[in-house]
């Protein structure tokens, strides 16, 4: 499968929990493919890589961290005897540590909304595989259609 998302209107910049959004939305097709077949394949790789990014960029280039703060970690000063062989960063292991500890948990965190969302509908999840098992693709009206009545729950109040 494919995950798109179409912007509704012209961004400059992401808050965090917009970047929590998006990062388990490229999560929804490694977790549908692990409900209904209970195992992974190598299909999510490329979505997994953009949330891998995304999250990446939330804790080391934007200052998103709970844990390290408002602060870059950047590396520099790439040396010609070898790609990462001369790279200096301007922090220290611990810190790097702690950033991968971050970022696992944004992808972790996004996996098990993406989870919670699938389980509790799975009923469209099956209604679109059925679709697409027959034609492949489909456009927005046949999608809308479908999905009549689903509610993300995100955006479901809290007493629900």
């Amino acid at each position: 499968g494919v995950t798109q998302m179409l912007p509704t209107e012209d961004r400059f910049g992401l808050t965090l929990s917009q970047i929590k959004v998006q990062i388990t939305i490229l999560m929804g097709g490694r977790v549908a493919e692990h409900i209904v077949f209970d195992e992974y394949s190598t299909g999510a790789q490329n979505d997994l890589e953009r949330a891998t990014m995304l999250a990446t960029s939330a804790v080391t280039q934007y200052g998103m961290s709970s844990k390290l703060g408002p602060r870059v970690l950047t590396e520099g000063g790439e040396v010609f005897l070898g790609r990462d062989f001369g790279r200096v960063r301007n922090y220290s292991e611990h810190t790097a540590q702690t950033a991968d500890e971050e970022i696992a948990s944004l992808a972790c965190e996004a996996e098990k909304l993406a989870d919670k969302i699938l389980r509790q509908n799975r009923e469209y999840l099956d209604k679109l595989a059925e679709v697409l098992l027959e034609q492949e693709t489909i456009d927005n009206l046949q999608f809308v259609k479908i999905m009549e009545g689903f509610v993300p729950i995100y955006l479901v109040p809290a007493t629900a």
